[in-house]
């Protein structure tokens, strides 16, 4: 059985540097309810993304969840 891996990081930097003005990861974590050190562990892959937190992100981008992963075999 192949592994599956769950992308949000690559939608999400795209999604963040189509507004007006991107947010810092920093203000970020601020604006959906994260910490900065979340978003470091996810991109590092030391932490999964729980469904709650991927959730908060497509709610403040205002997109669906399906819209913010990306599902890599």
């Amino acid at each position: 059985m192949s592994k599956v891996r769950i992308d949000v990081n690559t939608q999400l930097k795209k999604l963040n540097s189509k507004r007006s003005k991107p947010l810092t990861m920093s203000a970020l974590a601020d604006e959906v309810g994260i910490t900065r050190q979340t978003l470091n562990n996810w991109d590092s892959g030391e932490r999964l993304k729980t469904l709650e937190d991927i959730s908060k992100l497509a709610k403040f981008f205002g997109c669906s969840i399906s819209k913010l992963i990306i599902i890599q075999k």
